[in-house]
């Protein structure tokens, strides 16, 4: 039996699914192999494809199998291509520099995103202006040059910007590579940048330093006037819409997410509907259908086309057309792609009279979209796509079966067997693409096959299909496209109260770390045996999917601390053997739509399997040290929390107070001296005792200074005191192994009496990666540096941690390429007596 099902499998017939598998293959190959001098790659496809040539078609099985092997070789090469790019010498990546600002010339090829604080857009760069000084006469004031760049570049805006796609701009700002936070868990930015082949990033702080250059009466470059266009939608819907429906609406027509509130956003994420505010799969899939329909109507009332034209075929032809309008309006945005690249193979093979194999017509639409661009396999949305497609294939015949097949002779049963049907597929795909959900999101809705069963009708029948018709209307008869518009928002308006209301309850949302890879895979095993195995099987295969639901314990057999990326705030996450989990400070940058606590901190506490905290210290109320607390409070069980001041008058802290009265979370003001836990050799102690005095000091000052120590190596964080905060402490301190810089690096702390007292061997600056100077500070790092203490920065490492193990100290950076931390050289430090630190 397996002999036969392994023939089966790997029959020629099956050989595009082959290629698929192959060339995906050879792309995740090239992942984990590295940079491959892309020359032996390049003849080693060239060989292959000789040989090909030369015996074909003599051995079907040798022609078959090298094949498969040409495309998993070429998918290497396409691999290694795309993920290590060599940049010729012009582009922009080669000139770049961090600290000072660049003016260059480019083209505005996207429509502007514009968001509640700032604006994004997308430019291709043309020229690099600079200024030059002549070396005679020394008088002579400096003229500009300019030398010819390339590359694209992601420009984030402070405010609005009315450029538009085709659009010659002179733009002054900071130019950069894509760094996001570099921690377990955290969104990788530079991947997700590289999947639309951009490599640079800028930031532009004041919307007066981007000038157009183009006269808006010439014509544009063809290249851009589909996303011209779709500009002119956008523009139409913010002005003629109010603000709820155009947000909404430009999510469903074209693709730009950038002004829906945060609340919206959350609501739907926590209904497993979020899905319904891009263009995805799902939506073209419907539309499909709809014009399909539509068009296979209007074709049959022709008698002449029913006798003498395969009226099917035309359909099929006819509904591309659709299709690919509504990609474009959308910006050609991947997801809207993969999916009329999808659909079109399947309605392709109708035209063709094609065997209707599903497989074969889904490898062959995943192979186009790999030749494309073979990145695409790493997008979220790639595999989320294939995987609910696949589910579908696979689990909805046997879901249909539970259902019993009724003729829609009267309206209530047609619309009961389109509801089973509807809600099979939908728990079809669900089920499929729940262990990637949990794995990128960490989160998934107890509801969400009902509630895309309830929302999918309004959205994506009702409203989006009268923005459809709306969108030609726009061109022609603006009034017409307005009226439709507004009966469009109808849906949108009861959608979005009912997505609040239902959003707003607690228990929809199921949080997760997430599953490792054996977990994943023996879960899909179990699917597949509970919809496919014998009686006896199913009980196995529901077993074998239950592990995907257990919370891991977070367990160790050493102490670490880890100090996270948060950019210019402090966050340093403390875990015991003996599985307590201590937290010191959780803030960073803060915006509408951005929570330090929600999309970096917790991310990392689930990726350790961490559900528990046992004490959350906040030195002081500053929203760079407690602003990512909030979220933490909410979302995990916390013991107690430990501040400096109760009756702190700063309105986000008092919020943080108030949220954990509301919990019941212990609020303790420790005093100085105060252990926790003290266990041996093993103590978190507050040091500082600033707080508990009546001096007039700013909250700098009033940290809480905390000593952790595990064996012979102990850990100083001292939050953001200041000169005076250091004499207080400098009266008792004792020398420590590593020293968090006080006050992220700042010039007004860290002195060199400070220095010498801490005496630390290892200094972390927890700043930001866009350092001007200020954090830290340059004299700061020369004291350091002149100590000879080794100095490293969360802003360049990311994410630090150090493992206590007996006698040794490890010291880790986490490299995100890898996703995993790694050693630091040479930064493995031993006990050392204890009179050699004394030495000052």
């Amino acid at each position: 039996m397996p002999s036969a099902l392994l023939r089966h499998i790997i029959h020629p017939s099956f050989l595009i699914i082959h290629l698929a598998l192959a060339f995906a293959g050879g792309i995740i190959l090239a992942h984990f192999t590295g940079n491959i001098d892309q020359r032996l790659l390049w003849l080693l496809t060239s060989a292959m494809l000789l040989i090909i040539l030369a015996t074909y078609p003599a051995q079907n099985n040798w022609c078959h199998s090298s094949t498969i092997f040409l495309f998993f070789i070429t998918g290497l090469l396409h691999g290694t291509i795309s993920l290590y790019p060599q940049h010729p010498p012009d582009h922009l990546i080669n000139h770049l520099s961090p600290s000072k600002p660049l003016t260059i010339i480019a083209t505005v090829s996207r429509a502007a995103e514009i968001g509640p604080l700032k604006s994004r857009l997308i430019i291709e760069t043309e020229q690099l202006i600079f200024p030059t000084q002549p070396s005679t006469p020394p008088s002579t004031k400096p003229h500009l040059q300019s030398r010819p760049i390339s590359g694209r570049v992601r420009v984030s805006l402070a405010g609005t910007t009315h450029t538009r796609p085709g659009d010659r701009v002179i733009l002054h700002g900071f130019f950069n590579t894509p760094r996001g936070f570099l921690n377990p868990g955290s969104y990788d930015i530079k991947r997700k940048l590289a999947l639309d082949t951009i490599h640079i990033t800028a930031w532009v702080s004041n919307p007066n330093h981007i000038i157009i250059l183009t006269d808006k009466k010439n014509n544009r470059h063809w290249r851009y006037q589909a996303e011209d266009i779709r500009a002119t939608i956008i523009t139409f819907l913010e002005e003629h819409q109010p603000p709820l429906q155009s947000s909404l609406f430009k999510a469903l027509l074209t693709g730009d997410r950038a002004s829906l509130s945060p609340q919206t956003r959350e609501a739907f994420q926590r209904l497993g509907i979020a899905h319904l505010l891009a263009i995805s799969g799902l939506h073209m899939a419907l539309l499909a259908a709809g014009f399909y329909a539509t068009i296979s109507f209007l074709l049959k009332r022709s008698k002449s086309i029913l006798l003498y034209l395969p009226a099917d075929k035309i359909t099929a032809g006819l509904t591309i057309i659709p299709l690919f309008f509504y990609c474009l309006i959308s910006g050609f945005q991947p997801p809207a792609v993969r999916a009329f690249i999808m659909i079109s193979v399947f309605l392709l093979a109708k035209i063709r009279d094609g065997q209707w194999h599903g497989p074969t017509n889904i490898a062959l639409a995943a192979l186009i979209i790999l030749l494309i661009n073979p990145l695409d396999i790493f997008s979220i949305s790639f595999q989320l796509s294939f995987v609910a497609v696949i589910g579908i294939a696979l689990i909805l015949p046997k879901l249909q079966t539970l259902f019993t097949p009724q003729h829609p002779i009267n309206l209530l049963r047609f619309l009961a067997n389109w509801t089973s049907g509807a809600l099979a597929v939908s728990v079809a795909a669900s089920l499929a693409t729940l262990p990637l959900v949990l794995f990128y999101f960490q989160r998934t809705s107890l509801i969400g096959t009902v509630a895309t069963l309830l929302f999918e009708p309004l959205f994506c029948i009702w409203s989006l299909g009268w923005g459809l018709l709306a969108i030609p209307a726009i061109f022609v008869w603006p009034g017409l496209a307005e009226a439709l518009l507004s009966i469009g928002g109808i849906g949108l308006s009861m959608s979005h109260k009912l997505a609040l209301t239902m959003g707003s309850w607690s228990w929809i949302s199921y949080w997760s770390g997430p599953p490792s890879l054996p977990v994943i895979m023996l879960f899909y095993v179990g699917i597949l045996t509970l919809f496919y195995g014998t009686k006896l099987l199913r009980l196995a295969g529901l077993t074998a999917c239950l592990p995907l639901f257990i919370p891991w314990p977070h367990s160790l057999n050493h102490d670490q601390i880890t100090i996270l990326d948060v950019g210019k705030g402090n966050c340093a996450i403390i875990e015991l053997c003996s599985g307590k989990t201590i937290i010191v400070d959780g803030g960073g940058p803060q915006s509408p739509t951005f929570d330090i606590g929600r999309q970096v901190i917790a991310p990392y506490l689930r990726s350790q399997h961490i559900h528990h905290l046992d004490l959350v210290i906040s030195s002081h109320a500053d929203s760079d040290h407690y602003s990512g607390l909030f979220f933490l409070l909410k979302h995990f069980p916390t013991s107690a929390l430990w501040v400096a001041d109760k009756k702190n008058q700063d309105p986000g802290f008092k919020g943080l107070l108030e949220l954990a009265e509301n919990r019941h979370i212990p609020v303790i003001m420790p005093l100085a001296g105060s252990f926790y836990p003290k266990m041996g050799q093993k103590q978190i102690q507050l040091l500082s005792s600033l707080h508990q005095t009546n001096q007039a000091v700013d909250d700098n000052d009033q940290s809480l200074v905390i000593s952790f120590t595990s064996g012979p190596f102990s850990f100083l964080l001292p939050g953001d005191i200041g000169a005076i905060g250091e004499q207080n402490l400098n009266q008792t301190l004792q020398p420590h192994t590593v020293v968090i810089a006080p006050h992220h690096g700042s010039a007004a702390s860290n002195s060199e009496t400070f220095i010498a007292t801490a005496s630390p061997q290892i200094t972390i600056f927890s700043s930001s990666h866009y350092n001007k100077g200020l954090f830290p500070a340059n004299a700061v790092v020369e004291r350091y540096q002149k100590w000879g203490s080794t100095m490293l920065n969360t802003g360049k490492q990311g994410a630090i941690r150090f493992i206590i193990n007996a006698d040794i100290l490890h010291t880790l950076s986490f490299q995100q390429d890898q996703q995993q931390f790694l050693p630091i050289n040479n930064l493995v430090l031993k006990d050392i007596p204890e009179q050699s630190k004394n030495i000052h």
